[in-house]
């Protein structure tokens, strides 16, 4: 009789039933999907994260190709030459396009390793981030900016953002352009005083206190564009206030170029009448004094006859 001491073995047995228990509860406590399969793309293991994803039981995957889950096979081709190129034998945060047992398209950013073991296949883990809400909104969020963005760059008017230092954080096209810039972000971190001309200093720093104060401004002054030229506007400004904490403040210029070419070419012709006015009633008083005159010599010459 050979007795041979066993202990080692099935305390080792036991640690690694622990051990395979443990990374079970593990993979089935995530709500991340958890995916195996060997070399040719056959699914071995499919944890619960992966049937709320997919929508598919693990008895209904594990046997399957992967690849027939994708939205697209040459994307499946994608993420395995990646993974297979990579020298550390691991890919993070691909987005990859499922497809759902509905049929909708599901987004994951997935992560996938090469598992290597002596005496085994070699085997491919997956683990995908259910990311299709989030891509969503993030779509919505970017969209929603661009169409802001473009309302804001068609704007006829001026508008800028300044925050509580005076310091411009946000610009439209037309402001850029009325001070001669190409492009709104050449206004972005500037001190807006430096784009009023100097005569106008004293009324933007008199407004800047309304709004500071909480107070909606509007005002009249000029603008200096990059080669000098002075742009007469009107600045309406309204406070952006945090309870009573002055932030910043939002500015729509509207350029009154026109206008005022407009009201100089009013005053020149009333002006003008002015000048007419004078002349004919200067005129007219002259013919009275004269026809008054007239009548007094008239009168004159009448006396003497009577006494001749």
């Amino acid at each position: 009789i050979v007795a041979r001491d066993v202990t080692p073995l099935v305390k080792q047995a036991r640690e690694s039933e622990e051990k395979r228990m443990l990374v079970e509860a593990i993979c089935d406590c995530t709500p991340d999907a958890i995916m195996i399969s060997d070399k040719k793309g056959i699914i071995s293991f499919f944890n619960r994260g992966a049937e709320e994803v997919f929508g598919y039981k693990a008895e209904e995957v594990i046997g399957t190709e992967v690849s027939q889950y994708f939205v697209s096979v040459d994307q499946a081709k994608e993420v395995k030459r990646a993974l297979l190129d990579s020298p550390e034998g691991w890919v993070k945060n691909m987005i990859v396009k499922f497809r759902h047992k509905e049929g909708r398209e599901v987004l994951l950013s997935i992560s996938a390793a090469l598992l290597r073991s002596e005496g085994e296949d070699l085997k491919i883990l997956v683990i995908g981030k259910d990311v299709t809400d989030d891509y969503k909104r993030a779509e919505e969020i970017k969209a929603l900016k661009e169409f802001n963005e473009y309302v804001f760059n068609s704007l006829g008017e001026g508008l800028n953002v300044v925050d509580k230092d005076g310091i411009i954080t946000q610009a439209n096209l037309k402001m850029a352009q009325l001070v001669g810039l190409d492009s709104p972000q050449e206004l972005i971190g500037r001190e807006v005083r430096e784009f009023f001309a100097p005569e106008s200093w004293k009324v933007m720093e008199e407004e800047l206190r309304r709004l500071k104060g909480g107070e909606r401004s509007r005002y009249e002054a000029f603008l200096i564009t990059r080669k000098g030229e002075k742009v007469p506007v009107m600045v309406s400004g309204t406070p952006l206030m945090e309870g009573e904490e002055y932030k910043g403040s939002i500015a729509v210029f509207t350029d009154i170029r026109d206008l005022k070419a407009k009201e100089e070419e009013l005053k020149a012709k009333v002006a003008e009448l002015e000048k007419w006015y004078r002349l004919t009633v200067d005129r007219e008083l002259k013919m009275i004094e004269l026809k008054n005159r007239i009548r007094e010599l008239e009168e004159k010459l009448g006396m003497r006859e009577e006494e001749t």
